[in-house]
């Protein structure tokens, strides 16, 4: 028998800012910064400050035997200010309960984390839902809480 099942993001979620005078420092962990407000900033802006986006599921509602056969991210899209395209990606990355800056994955230290997905900013849409559909499943956990951070390609590289 299928299920669907929708679990929408705890309340833990946001983004941490890198800045600094330099672009490369401010991608390895310039000034730090955390907002858990109800937006998620990705990408990054001409001040030479990054942004990564941290979201994180209450899955415990799944059954400890589940098993996951396909998943589904939908981000809602507010705003595209990128004036070169790049892929939000998407990543495992289990950053805790509470978000801080001590979060923040260095952008030569991404690849660390496992990719589950991704989107090219052309096909970003704003005032809309945009679906990332997970590679794996094996990361989402039953047992409690499912954390996923969001980055830019172009702070990867």
């Amino acid at each position: 028998m299928s299920q669907t099942l929708e679990v929408f993001a705890s309340g833990g979620s946001g983004f941490v800012s890198s800045a600094n005078a330099t672009y490369l420092t401010a991608r390895s962990g310039g000034t730090l910064a955390v907002d858990t407000t109800d937006n998620i900033t990705i990408g990054q802006a001409t001040s030479y400050t990054v942004y990564e986006g941290f979201l994180d599921f209450d899955t415990s509602s799944l059954p400890t035997n589940a098993f996951i056969l396909s998943a589904v991210l939908s981000v809602y899209g507010a705003v595209d200010s990128s004036t070169t395209d790049f892929n939000l990606e998407f990543r495992y990355y289990d950053w805790g309960a509470t978000l801080g800056t001590d979060d923040y994955v260095a952008g030569d230290s991404l690849h660390t984390k496992t990719l589950e997905g991704l989107l090219m900013t052309p096909d970003f849409s704003t005032s809309a839902f945009n679906d990332f559909t997970l590679t794996g499943t094996e990361n989402i956990t039953t047992s409690g809480t499912t954390r996923f951070l969001l980055n830019s390609s172009r702070l990867r590289r």
